[in-house]
């Protein structure tokens, strides 16, 4: 019984572990079409050159069902975490046992005994120690939101660029010379991209055939909700989750794997 119940738990996280690698195969194939790519003309008032997109597809809204999946299963290998080490305490779960994950240090101590209600001290003092809040612990943060973001509306996923990997080089005066791009930030990312969507612009006065631009590698799928996330890379974002939601949970079950 101990030995099956810290397997049920990593069967969960392997789930989540299947549904982000199948995600990772549908948004590489996706990319390898080059749905984006970016043109440059000359603005209408002649004072600049502008860099937008032109978009053949967009990420299908139901990948954000896979990604839900993945989420779902990671914030359930939590929560079961903690219901089978109160079974293995000889404790019964309640409706309120879970993990308890909050938005802020004064409603994770509004929820954490109600959650951990029956836990022994060494285990319940683990957990408070990290944590899991914004501010504090920002992956278990991130994996409430996007939690209760699958739960409310669902997850979006939604195409976007990165400001910094956009790549404009000028003949005007040496070939392929590199030039200042604007505005934004170095790592500013753009979203959600469609066709005619400002990428950037070119402050200096060229001709739009004296440019080139290469921003193919700067498309990338983001996030689009839930909004305090808006705009981080999909994939990136999971993966990290998941490593986070394993590095909590194996010191945590170490009772249950050597009671096996």
């Amino acid at each position: 019984m101990a030995g099956e119940s810290w397997r049920g738990i990593w069967v969960k996280v392997e789930r989540a572990k299947e549904h982000v690698r199948d995600l990772e195969q549908r948004v590489d194939e996706f990319m390898s079409r080059k749905p984006f790519t970016a043109i440059v003309e000359r603005e209408s008032n002649g004072n600049h050159c502008v860099i937008t997109a032109q978009a053949t597809e967009q990420p299908p809204m139901w990948w954000g069902a896979i990604a839900s999946d993945a989420i779902t299963n990671l914030r359930a290998a939590l929560d079961l975490t903690v219901s089978q080490l109160l079974l293995h305490n000889g404790a019964t779960p309640g409706h309120e046992t879970g993990f308890p994950l909050a938005e802020s240090a004064a409603e994770f101590d509004a929820i954490r005994h109600d959650r951990l209600r029956g836990l022994d001290a060494p285990t319940t003092e683990a957990i408070v120690r990290l944590r899991p809040y914004r501010g504090a612990n920002p992956p278990l943060w991130r994996l409430l939101l996007l939690d209760e973001a699958s739960k409310s509306f669902g997850l979006l996923p939604i195409a976007a660029a990165m400001k910094s990997l956009i790549d404009v080089t000028s003949n005007l005066d040496f070939p392929n010379t590199p030039i200042t791009i604007s505005p934004g930030y170095p790592y500013k990312a753009v979203y959600p991209v469609e066709t005619g969507t400002e990428l950037a612009r070119v402050s200096r006065a060229h001709a739009a055939a004296e440019l080139r631009v290469n921003a193919q590698g700067a498309f990338f799928i983001a996030l689009g909700e839930p909004e305090a996330l808006r705009g981080e890379a999909l994939l990136p974002t999971l993966r990290a989750l998941t490593r986070a939601t394993e590095v909590t949970i194996q010191p945590l079950i170490r009772p249950l794997i050597s009671s096996n």
